[in-house]
């Protein structure tokens, strides 16, 4: 297996600490410069059970604990040697919850991730409990934590080319980060196939959203308007007509909308088919009206080509 679906190593070993801090050691020899080094869990649910760690677990509400403890000692050795160093650690899934004692140091920085929310409605949504429960979190850390970061994420991740629908959080999302505390956002998108949905749009609003978390709803939707007139050309209005077919779906659902999600989460077969003929003229429309921006509305378009293969499944069309 790779290392970052290795078994997490016990924390509470006196050995694994002095390996991990000779290796952080080593790297910061070779890059003195360096001012961030993460010191996080493998990206599993395996971590130590052993009568020292569930103890510290145990004591502190929650495994972040036990990792917080080895963080800070590690973070506390290396303050000395590199005052202005940082050391950042994930909490995420198992470590999400923050821990009821032990608190971050001053060089130390937390990375929550939002992994496990839905992203068709905002996370202040009261009636979500599992958007209420990360709220929850984000809160106990903002309280405990002058270095918070979020790890977000802005598609799906089993279905890179499906619509993701999630336009209308992004603004409300990120001052919900802002007025928390947080520092810094990383906003994970498709990093592994190429984009066939609305990747670039999103990174542009996101962009303009990190350098103004409380722009208005106004300002928003101006963003969104000038970065579509340039990129699909004269028939952007019909695209857009497409993100607010797919926007009252997302709104519209009692379903939770995750980033694994089937692509018919938040919208049915059936409303595809009964869609379909509408849809196409949008996109059709769009490709007339597109100029010299004709490959980038066809790239979108992949989209819906993908969906409608569910309705008619055609292997050489796939």
């Amino acid at each position: 297996s790779s290392p970052a679906t290795s078994p997490n190593p016990c924390l509470s070993d006196e050995n694994v600490y002095n390996t991990v801090l000779a290796n952080v050691r080593k790297a910061l020899e070779k890059d003195p410069n360096t001012k961030i080094v993460s010191i996080s869990q493998n990206d599993n649910q395996s971590y130590c059970h052993c009568e020292k760690c569930a103890e510290t677990d145990a004591l502190e509400g929650s495994p972040a604990g036990t990792l917080l403890r080895f963080v800070n000692r590690i973070a506390a050795d290396l303050e000395a040697d590199y005052p202005d160093l940082t050391i950042d650690t994930l909490a995420y899934q198992y470590t999400r919850k923050a821990p009821a004692v032990t608190k971050p140091r001053d060089n130390v920085c937390i990375r929550l991730c939002s992994i496990e929310c839905h992203f068709n409605h905002p996370l202040t949504t009261e009636s979500c409990e599992v958007c209420s429960k990360f709220r929850e979190d984000i809160q106990d850390w903002s309280e405990i934590c002058d270095n918070l970061y979020i790890w977000d994420y802005t598609t799906n991740y089993r279905y890179y080319l499906t619509t993701f629908p999630n336009f209308h959080v992004l603004r409300e999302n990120m001052q919900f980060f802002a007025s928390h505390n947080v520092k810094g956002v990383f906003e994970q998108g498709n990093g592994n196939s190429r984009s066939g949905e609305f990747g670039e749009l999103r990174a542009y609003l996101i962009a303009k959203l990190l350098m103004n978390p409380y722009m208005t709803a106004e300002e928003y939707d101006r963003h969104m308007t000038e970065f579509m007139q340039a990129y699909y050309g004269a028939g952007w209005e019909n695209v857009r007509q497409y993100i607010d077919t797919f926007t009252n779906f997302a709104t519209e659902s009692s379903v939770g909308m995750g980033i694994y999600s089937s692509p018919f989460t938040v919208f049915s077969h059936d409303d595809l088919t009964e869609l379909e003929q509408t849809l196409n003229s949008l996109w059709d429309a769009a490709e007339a009206l597109a100029g010299d921006r004709l490959d980038a509305v066809k790239r979108s378009r992949w989209q819906l080509r993908y969906l409608l293969l569910y309705i008619h499944p055609d292997e050489a069309t796939a």
